[in-house]
């Protein structure tokens, strides 16, 4: 576990990792949690008030990684083939001033336990904290992004569920927070196919902004991670917004219009 200044420097952050690793079923995973506060005296499995288990599900072979550490927030991103996943851990930009939120914090991955190999390639909760889903439709079940807000209580985000174990899954409850631009409405079932590159062929970055829709409540931004179009766009492509280049990242396996985004890589 560890700890990080905030941006400010007056506002630390609490960070775990630990290893979940299976040589019988064949995954090697890094598990994280973010905490409200840290106490040394418990193992960092028994700390309350945490985000949940955050998975990167990963091999035991070489492994692309791009690391990305800021004092507010830390991104990982990996590919495994042609699997992408990624991690966010710290503060986001939320719409409300310190002494309101005094906490932004969002701590996600693709999936919510460690116990699982990447190459669930059929499992439609499987999603990168963008476009977080979940294994359950449950409102409770732990899913890919959980979000604290300014009531002191983490959310478990998730636009998506596994429903009938197809590749994209469905809808979830209206009773979860969920991310736009990549569900549209409360329930998940709306994604945006119908956006793609400016006429001048230059590629819009759109902010990914956390909602929950009941009590109704817009949480703010991820720093760093932006919605963007697949219309003429490939995995790892690099767009450079003034002095920053942002890292193209599709959803896992997926590559369909919607699936993508990107990650500045600063």
């Amino acid at each position: 576990a560890w700890q990080a200044p905030g941006t400010d420097g007056q506002s630390p952050l609490f960070v775990a990792g630990y290893t979940q690793t299976s040589v019988g079923d064949d995954y090697y995973n890094w598990v994280f949690r973010g905490f409200r506060r840290f106490d040394a005296a418990l193992s960092v499995l028994d700390i309350p008030d945490h985000g949940g288990d955050k998975a990167l599900l990963l091999n035991n072979l070489p492994i692309a990684y791009w690391f990305i550490a800021q004092a507010g927030h830390l991104k990982v991103i990996v590919r495994i083939s042609n699997v992408y996943e990624w991690l966010y851990a710290g503060y986001g930009l939320p719409y409300e001033t310190p002494a309101q939120h005094p906490y932004p914090y969002l701590s996600g991955a693709p999936w919510g336990a460690g116990n699982a190999r990447w190459d669930l390639a059929t499992a439609g909760g499987y999603r990168n904290p963008c476009d977080p889903g979940s294994a359950s439709s449950g409102i409770t079940a732990n899913a890919g992004l959980a979000a604290y807000f300014p009531d002191s209580q983490w959310r478990q985000v998730c636009n998506r569920y596994s429903g009938n174990n197809t590749s994209e899954g469905y809808g979830d409850s209206s009773g979860r927070a969920k991310t736009w631009p990549y569900a549209v409405d409360e329930n998940g079932s709306v994604q945006p196919n119908h956006l793609r590159d400016a006429i001048g062929g230059a590629q819009p970055l759109i902010p990914v902004v956390i909602f929950n829709p009941a009590p109704a409540h817009v949480w703010g931004e991820f720093d760093g991670v932006y919605f963007v179009a697949g219309y003429n766009n490939t995995a790892e492509a690099l767009l450079q917004v003034g002095a920053i280049d942002h890292l193209v990242v599709p959803n896992i396996h997926r590559g369909t219009l919607n699936n993508y985004c990107a990650i500045a890589l600063d």
